[in-house]
């Protein structure tokens, strides 16, 4: 599968100094980004990898003017099993304040253009730490529901190091979106194991995916793989 996502963290260090007091307090925080190619009249399904910086990420912050009018964010509602389609119209986004969660993935669809060229949208916010998320809880649906998902943390994962795997009975699904054919790649669990193909794949940062769970609902449970910040 073509890699189409990109991750890079950098590091931050901010000093402050309390006004009235000589006492030096110092804070530290990471902010990365994401990067995502957005094909004109095309989808890519991403995930969100960051926590908000002073807030909760949401769709208005989040996409904003990075995509045009007539481009489309399409949302999994699990408790409802269908799609909510947001287009942009006149440069805003409907339901704007819908915020986006870490370890929820969401289809990005772009506009036509005149030049057919792809879109580059980027996802930023402060990295997950030893403060705000030691571990991160994702839930998987059951009854053969779907659920979109994705890693909690901003870097790249085989499947078969991830938690979710082994917690889904067979028969399970695990589908991943191959960007450029535009069509899923589906995968079943059997006998216990899940086709090489599947368990081998890099799951890139920001790369989302859903999960078919035919028994009970699984709580996903990730520790994080990085020491910093």
């Amino acid at each position: 599968m073509k890699r189409v996502v990109l991750a890079v963290l950098v590091l931050a260090m901010a000093v402050s100094m309390a006004s009235a007091q000589t006492t030096q307090v110092l804070s530290r925080n990471a902010v990365g980004y994401t990067m995502f190619t957005v094909p004109p009249l095309g989808f890519n399904l991403v995930r969100l990898d960051f926590n908000g910086l002073g807030g909760s990420i949401v769709l208005s912050n989040a996409v904003g003017s990075q995509l045009p009018d007539l481009s489309q964010v399409i949302i999994w509602q699990p408790s409802l099993q269908t799609y909510k389609y947001l287009t942009k119209a006149r440069g805003a986004w409907p339901e704007g304040t819908t915020v986006l969660t870490r370890g929820s993935a969401i289809f990005l669809k772009g506009a036509s253009n005149a030049a057919m060229t792809n879109y580059q949208v980027f996802f930023m916010g402060e990295v997950p730490d030893r403060f705000t998320a030691t571990n991160s809880t994702v839930t998987v649906f059951g009854s053969n529901a779907f659920s979109f998902v994705g890693y909690s943390y901003p870097v790249a994962i085989a499947f078969s190091n991830l938690a979710v795997g082994p917690s889904l009975s067979n028969l399970s699904q695990v589908a991943l979106w191959d960007m450029n054919a535009q069509s899923y790649n589906i995968f079943s669990k059997g006998r216990g194991t899940w086709p090489p193909a599947l368990a081998s794949n890099i799951i890139q940062a920001g790369q989302g995916f859903w999960i078919r769970n035919v028994s009970n609902a699984v709580h996903w449970v990730e520790v994080k793989p990085y020491t910093w910040p």
